[in-house]
């Protein structure tokens, strides 16, 4: 991770938190984040020099593999996506911004880089700390695009029904359910 991003320093050292203790770390969410397999976390805190709130803080998510990172991001597609990587292959987005949070895929690792007031400087910064963490956890992207549906991951954005839609009935059709 970077010393400094823009007007933001590193305020100290990463602090690592191990899987059973990302209850201390968050109140809530954590259940996410075992249930994909994770093997560590690690947090920046970067803060400006002026003593303001304006902090920004990354969290990187090492899981088991690249399929649990994926199915992490797959779980929330809201936001514009970006690049931030230029060897990215097509396909799902590897990296979604929106209102100062930056969700990033990349390998095995899950990266939220969050600022607690969005600014065009803050935008800025957090999208200079994705490059800085895709550039440090990918050093070939081009092959680690899940080739299968991994395990609890929405393949593709999903709408919500609108008003007088109905589910589909994906059952098998009556006489074809394996009764002949």
């Amino acid at each position: 991770a970077p010393a400094q991003v823009g007007a933001w320093r590193l305020a100290s050292s990463p602090r690592h938190v191990a899987p059973g203790g990302i209850f201390d770390y968050m109140d809530g969410g954590g259940e996410l984040y075992l249930a994909y397999r994770l093997e560590g976390l690690e947090i920046y805190e970067y803060a400006t020099g002026a003593g303001g709130e304006e902090g920004i803080v990354a969290e990187v998510y090492t899981l088991r593999d690249a399929g649990d990172a994926y199915g992490v991001l797959s779980q929330d597609w809201g936001g514009e996506p970006v690049t931030l990587a230029p060897d990215w292959p097509g396909g799902a987005p590897r990296a979604l911004y929106g209102a100062g949070l930056l969700r990033l895929w990349v390998g095995r690792t899950f990266v939220r880089v969050m600022a607690t007031l969005e600014t065009p400087a803050s935008r800025a910064a957090v999208l200079a700390l994705g490059r800085a963490f895709a550039a440090g956890h990918a050093p070939g992207l081009a092959g680690l695009v899940p080739a299968a549906p991994v395990r609890g991951a929405l393949a593709a954005p999903c709408a919500p029904l609108g008003a007088g839609a109905q589910a589909a009935d994906v059952r098998a059709p009556r006489g074809h359910g394996g009764r002949g």
